[in-house]
């Protein structure tokens, strides 16, 4: 394709040039027969628009039929594909998570290129699609580098915090350590779970994160 275009340009370029130089003979046999019918002296009295026009008109006849015959006219560019929009952003504030169980703080991760969609949640369990892997934090389909995070929304505040380890093979998880791990047995939350969760993947050091999901459990 490139090689292609490269060929079209250098022969519109060709056209071009041709047309230019046939131009310039057309003016200088123009000038030379002016000059023969009254001398350099009233040459520029003798030019008038009427010639001028006819000239232009000429030019652009002489342009028209070099061009076809070398091939010349538009070249067709390759139209640009367009930036798809940006997606999968946050679907609540990140600051209105409280990280107060699982042992990690990671309040002030920054959204990174890791994207998730579709979360949905039975209660006991979260399901979800990854739009963008881990790859970005040096982490292979299969590597459980990461913090997966939920937080349930109770008395207008989401508290939560990390429960568990994921990678991109994995798209479920069990929420079952929110009553046994670290110390998510004192936040008092009972499984299955009715009402609104948020859920998070950050990496192993806390600095950077996946969007945040939500979803009603049902």
């Amino acid at each position: 394709m490139i090689d292609k275009l490269t060929n079209m340009d250098y022969e519109r370029g060709a056209a071009k040039a041709v047309t230019w130089l046939a131009c310039v003979a057309l003016a200088v046999v123009l000038a030379i027969c002016l000059l023969a019918a009254g001398g350099c002296a009233s040459i520029l009295d003798r030019i008038g628009e009427d010639d001028i026009a006819r000239l232009d008109k000429l030019s652009e006849k002489w342009k028209a039929k070099l061009e076809e015959r070398h091939g010349g006219g538009t070249v067709e560019t390759p139209p640009i594909p367009e930036t798809p929009p940006a997606t999968g952003g946050d679907a609540m504030d990140y600051s209105l998570l409280k990280w107060e169980y699982g042992g990690v703080r990671a309040s002030g991760a920054k959204l990174d290129t890791p994207r998730l969609s579709g979360l949905s949640c039975n209660g006991r369990s979260v399901s979800y699609h990854w739009d963008v892997g881990m790859s970005g934090w040096g982490l292979g389909n299969g590597d459980a580098g990461a913090i997966c995070a939920v937080f349930f929304e109770r008395g207008g505040q989401w508290i939560g915090g990390k429960f568990d380890w994921v990678s991109t093979s994995r798209s479920s998880r069990e929420l079952k350590h929110v009553e046994t791990y670290s110390n998510w047995p004192s936040s008092g939350i009972k499984l299955p779970w009715r009402g609104r969760v948020a859920f998070v993947v950050v990496s192993a050091d806390g600095r950077r994160r996946s969007n945040v999901l939500i979803a009603e459990a049902r």
